[in-house]
């Protein structure tokens, strides 16, 4: 059963008795007060309900038009070098299961040999991720040729 009780070395009441036992029987309770002033605004308030709902709707239908770009790669590259049965094979596991390691492969191989773009802008294409990761890996070899 717990009760409040003033502390002992303060007198504040601010302690909860615990009066399972005497050594852990004082746990404070935590009060959290900020003030109003110092809210960060959001953006709704920054550009409007309209205006932070179209931003949201332009960045979502560009995610579709993303992936729908994707897969198709990712259909074409596998077409190109297995045929149209795997490939259509490996769109329905990427659907169905979310298996999509091989339609990244394919989405990279489609656009190193069909579009001919770069290998290192292909690479971005099909795993985007990485323009996240390769900062932290040079970040890493940096810090161990420092040493």
């Amino acid at each position: 059963m717990a009760s409040i009780r003033s502390c002992p070395s303060c007198g504040s009441n601010n302690f909860v008795e615990n009066s399972v036992s005497q050594a852990t029987s004082i746990t404070p309770v935590v009060k959290i007060e900020t003030p109003s002033n110092t809210v960060m605004p959001s953006l709704e308030n920054k550009v409007g309900n309209f205006g932070a709902g179209l931003i949201g709707l332009v960045f979502f239908l560009g995610l579709i038009i993303y992936c729908i770009a994707y897969l198709r790669a990712g259909y074409q590259g596998i077409e190109l070098y297995w045929g149209q049965w795997w490939a259509s094979g490996f769109v329905v596991l990427a659907i169905l299961f979310r298996f999509t390691i091989p339609i990244t492969i394919g989405a990279f191989l489609c656009a190193t040999e069909i579009w001919r773009w770069n290998w290192i802008e292909a690479g971005f294409f099909a795993a985007p991720g990485l323009i996240f990761i390769l900062p932290s890996v040079v970040a890493s070899v940096i810090s161990l040729i420092k040493k």
